[in-house]
């Protein structure tokens, strides 16, 4: 069950912990027996400013202990998780999209894809790309990562150097925050 509280922005959940809140962001992979989730938590660095610090969580599926979590950079959201197999590579990648969300923005402008590779219960950062934009979504395609960055709609090819490669792009989009293959 859900408790919200009418504050001044609306409606409030009483506990951000619950599952209608926290299901939203999960994926998990059939080759590897965990759970990821995109995860955040406050700090007060200096009296009075409080920063946002986001988190990539390996949670067992069996027992839901945290095996492993990932620090993004401060006021970096991760925005969308999936477990893939790209290119010809056997292996079973965690991918992340975040974005650096700065309050004077419409709309973040830079972000990054960050591949994963879960070895011996650890997270192993393969690749980073960066991009101009948030990738609202993200999904498989052909092998090749589809992703939806702000209005542009990117196909990333995986390299032998194991490194994500932008193949073509669409532009005539308002806003990608949804695609399905």
């Amino acid at each position: 069950m859900r408790h919200d509280m009418l504050g001044e922005d609306g409606l409030v959940p009483l506990r951000t912990d619950c599952a209608s809140r926290t299901a939203q962001n999960i994926t998990y992979s059939s080759s590897i027996p965990t759970i990821v989730k995109p995860s955040n938590a406050s700090n007060m660095e200096q009296t009075g400013l409080e920063v946002e610090v986001h988190h990539l969580l390996i949670i067992d599926q069996h027992t839901f202990e945290v095996l492993h979590a990932h620090q993004f950079m401060a006021n970096e959201y991760a925005l969308s998780v999936i477990s893939a197999k790209l290119g010809d590579d056997p292996i079973a990648y965690y991918i992340v999209g975040t974005c650096f969300v700065n309050p004077d923005e419409p709309e973040p402008k830079l972000g990054r894809i960050i591949v994963f590779h879960l070895s011996e219960g650890r997270l192993q950062q393969v690749s980073e790309k960066e991009i101009k934009g948030a990738p609202y979504t993200i999904v498989e395609f052909n092998s090749k990562l589809l992703a939806g960055i702000n209005s542009t709609v990117r196909l990333y090819e995986w390299t032998q150097q194991r490194d994500l490669h932008n193949e073509c792009s669409y532009f005539n989009t308002i806003i990608a925050l949804y695609l399905k293959t």
